[in-house]
């Protein structure tokens, strides 16, 4: 889903050249986090008490200033275990071997298993690191208006639709979707081509060889769906352009649509809004496969995933560290303090909106990894999403663009 930048290749360059220094003696007391995102102190003191392991954490964030902060880092020699790894990235620095692969470490046996395989699919089955939350693509729903119209959870792209025209013979607007800014529609997007990981596995090789085109045939159909979704009269609240994402949910909660396509992460601006509903939340998987086809979800650590250096000095403190935050009586007070899914069996985050919901789909669904582009197909998907969604463009106009995208990339040789 992100740009290839420049940084990573000169993160790469300066990893691999610390790596081949290797052999450091290994500092039994220390560990050194250099992360995105603050873990909580109380969980650091726990595990230093616990283990006299004496850990030192920094912490920049931002995606581009953490990768410069990174990089600069890495390049002084200092002395870094654990890093903040993203998704564009992962694959290559474990070919590479700039980290550790970690399968085979026992805690593992601690994550929720569509997780781990949606992080292994990252980097061809290893596991790259390890996150302690979980985001999922997602679909809010009223649990009142469906009980009233009669309606049962959708399990294909089919019965969605059907939904939707059932709740418009109801007089309910279907859906919701705070356009203004813009990367919400994704959640349309992923919705009518999401399965295409599933039903083409090798789906990357093929647009890269030109065995598939984002505009003709299975993914030029995908984009005539994401049409018929914003294009059909009475599917979304009117002016979607012009509803920001923190008022999605308030039309949300104020009844104003049965359901709105968004992440998991939604549970943020749910426990912060002031606007409280009077019904039941519901969540179900975002139904992208076709009906007879088998249908999995979207899932992954976003920035939130943690990887061990390979010229790690400390790599069994680190490891130490791992094991102590996976285990479900941290977990529980983890998820529960950040009000987050957790990626460890058994961790009931009953705080969050739907959660019931949510562990059924963990234990019911695949876990596939968000589907990436690379660079000019990225931006085409910037600059042609909301135009698809305004009916300025046609879904072939739109895929059009994402071919001349792919193309450039694939001359590119990204």
């Amino acid at each position: 889903m992100r740009k290839k930048h420049f940084l990573a290749t000169v993160i790469i360059v300066l990893i691999c050249t610390s790596a081949m220094a290797g052999g450091q003696k290994e500092a039994s007391n220390k560990l050194n986090l250099f992360v995105a995102w603050e873990l909580p102190e109380v969980f650091i003191t726990e595990f230093e008490a616990e283990t006299g392991i004496d850990v030192h954490m920094e912490v920049v964030t931002g995606l581009q200033d953490y990768k410069q902060a990174r990089t600069a880092k890495i390049g002084s020699g200092e002395s870094i275990d654990i890093i903040t790894t993203f998704d564009d990235e992962r694959a290559e620095f474990l070919r590479k071997g700039y980290f550790l692969d970690l399968k085979g470490d026992l805690y593992l046996d601690r994550l929720i298993s569509g997780f781990g395989n949606a992080v292994a699919r990252y980097a061809g089955d290893e596991i790259p690191g390890i996150s302690f939350e979980i985001i999922m693509l997602n679909c809010w729903y009223n649990k009142d208006i469906f009980k009233r119209v009669g309606l049962e959870i959708p399990q294909n792209y089919q019965e969605f639709i059907t939904v939707c025209d059932k709740l418009v013979e109801a007089g309910e607007t279907p859906l919701v979707q705070g356009g203004k800014d813009v990367w919400p529609y994704e959640q349309e997007l992923f919705l009518c081509f999401g399965n295409t990981p599933v039903d083409y596995p090798d789906w990357k090789k093929k647009l890269k060889n030109g065995e598939m085109k984002w505009n003709e045939g299975y993914l030029l159909e995908r984009f005539n769906r994401v049409q018929q979704l914003f294009g059909t009269n009475g599917y979304h609240i009117p002016n979607s352009a012009g509803i920001s994402y923190d008022q999605a949910f308030i039309l949300f909660a104020q009844q104003k649509a049965a359901m709105w396509l968004m992440g998991s992460w939604a549970t943020e601006v749910m426990l912060g809004s002031e606007v409280k509903t009077d019904f039941e939340i519901g969540a179900f998987a975002p139904p992208c496969n076709d009906a007879g086809t088998t249908g999995a979800v979207q899932m992954g650590s976003d920035s939130r995933l943690y990887s061990i250096l390979s010229n790690s000095k400390n790599v069994e403190n680190a490891k130490k560290f791992f094991e102590f935050m996976t285990r479900k009586e941290i977990a529980t007070r983890f998820a529960d303090m950040n009000k987050t899914l957790s990626t460890i069996k058994g961790v009931e985050a009953t705080s969050l909106p739907a959660y019931a919901d949510f562990a059924r789909i963990l234990a019911e669904r695949e876990g596939i990894p968000f589907m990436s582009f690379d660079t000019n197909v990225s931006q085409a998907k910037s600059d042609t999403i909301q135009a698809l969604a305004l009916s300025i463009k046609t879904a072939k106009e739109v895929t059009d663009a994402w071919q001349a995208g792919q193309e450039k990339d694939n001359s590119a040789g990204n």
